[in-house]
């Protein structure tokens, strides 16, 4: 934990030391590419007989990988307007996985929101991602991922550039807080205006 925002146990690997990885956590772990989007070359491997497999899916789009210790919870996303956290949603796969195709095909996933957590939780959840937003100095609409563990949200990622599809999340939160669709298109274009001078 760092910056006061809980994370995975995790190690780093390069394609350069791809013949002598060696993990230094006990499976169940994620091994995914540090460098993607929509869930491509990630893996959940629960066995060692899918060690090798996951680590050559992530290195086919990678040349950098994160493996990260394995949280069972409920996984939610908090899209951001600035720092201000926008509704959770609750994302459920019906495969049990979010992978590319529970991401992109209408039916796969269930969506819940606002997520059906305690106020606490709520709370814990929105800190860990204001917290997030801060640390790697956000702007605009980014959105903040994390698994709900315990009690505890573990922070998985920020999006700098979420989805804007029929299916996608950052819409559907700001749907929630009132900003529709066309709407939000408008005030991320103007955040992005900011960066330029003239």
């Amino acid at each position: 934990m760092e910056r006061g925002i809980p994370t995975a146990s995790y190690q780093v690997v390069t394609l350069e030391d791809r013949e002598q990885v060696k993990r230094t956590l006990d499976l169940p772990v994620v091994v995914k590419p540090a460098d993607q989007g929509s869930s491509i070359g990630v893996s959940i491997v629960r066995t060692e007989s899918e060690w090798e497999m996951a680590l050559n899916r992530a290195f086919e789009v990678s040349e950098e990988i994160l493996i990260e210790h394995f949280i069972e919870g409920k996984l939610l996303a908090i899209g951001m307007n600035g720092p201000l956290p926008m509704p959770i949603i609750e994302i459920v796969p019906k495969s049990g996985f979010y992978d590319y195709e529970a991401k992109y095909t209408e039916g796969k996933t269930d969506y819940v929101c606002p997520a059906q957590l305690t106020t606490k939780e709520a709370q814990q959840c929105r800190d860990a991602s204001v917290r997030a937003f801060k640390a790697l100095k956000g702007r605009g609409f980014p959105r903040v991922d994390v698994i709900l563990h315990k009690g505890t949200p573990y922070v998985l990622e920020m999006n700098t550039i979420p989805g804007m599809t029929p299916t996608s999340l950052l819409p559907m939160a700001a749907r929630q807080s009132g900003l529709e669709f066309d709407d939000l298109v408008i005030e991320i274009l103007k955040n992005a205006r900011l960066d330029y001078k003239n």
